[in-house]
């Protein structure tokens, strides 16, 4: 199984890891859109996408798209985000297809719990069911198998972080909710997914 990945910032430098014995870094073709913090993308059929995010030298939350492709080295606008501008989201792929949700409309209130699938076969999105738990921000998602996983984050007034997490089915849609994540209630942490685990750390807690 393909690994999913998760961005969570963004400059307009993209560089690609070579998994070599050493591991070699080769510069890419700079990022088609602006440059921005807090967007978020993922990978399915052998191509990347990256959207939202927020263009701190305007102040302007973004809700633009766009593909990358390897063997050509170069982006395509896609459609854009059709759940409006947000910073912090998060995204997964299961298959053929790839999801964003959650985030927020800014670095405070409101935040966001629904969740959109895109089919880069026709450039379309579909509205989702919304994630059970609350609205977050600088939460965390990757895949593991056919199945999307969703949890920590935070929100404000009041300030609150989470450990819940959640389990996505695609083919169903529906949302489980699964083990607390086993740290403490956490933001801005990091993931990954190898094989059938996932692997959550580092990141923020008040305790």
């Amino acid at each position: 199984m393909k690994t999913k990945f998760l961005f969570t910032c963004l400059l307009l430098t993209i560089l690609s890891l070579s998994s070599n014995a050493q591991g070699t870094w080769t510069k890419k073709a700079d990022f088609g859109g602006k440059e921005r913090e807090g967007a978020t993308g993922f990978s399915v059929g052998g191509k990347g996408y990256i959207g939202t995010g927020y263009d701190r030298a305007k102040n302007t939350i973004l809700k633009d798209f766009w593909e990358y492709d390897p063997v050509t080295n170069k982006w395509t606008k896609k459609a854009d985000f059709p759940g409006g501008a947000r910073l912090d989201a998060v995204a997964f792929s299961i298959g053929d297809k790839g999801y964003i949700g959650g985030g927020g409309a800014s670095y405070y209130e409101p935040y966001f719990k629904d969740l959109w699938e895109y089919d880069p076969a026709t450039d379309k999105w579909t509205r989702k069911a919304d994630l059970p738990g609350v609205a977050r921000h600088m939460a965390i998602a990757f895949t593991i198998e056919d199945k999307g996983y969703y949890g920590t984050g935070e929100t404000t007034s009041p300030h609150v972080w989470y450990k819940d997490f959640w389990e996505y089915d695609a083919a169903a849609d529906k949302w489980t909710q699964k083990a607390d994540y086993g740290g403490d209630p956490s933001t801005n942490v990091s993931c990954f997914a190898i094989g059938d685990k996932g692997y959550i750390g580092t990141g923020y807690s008040a305790n």
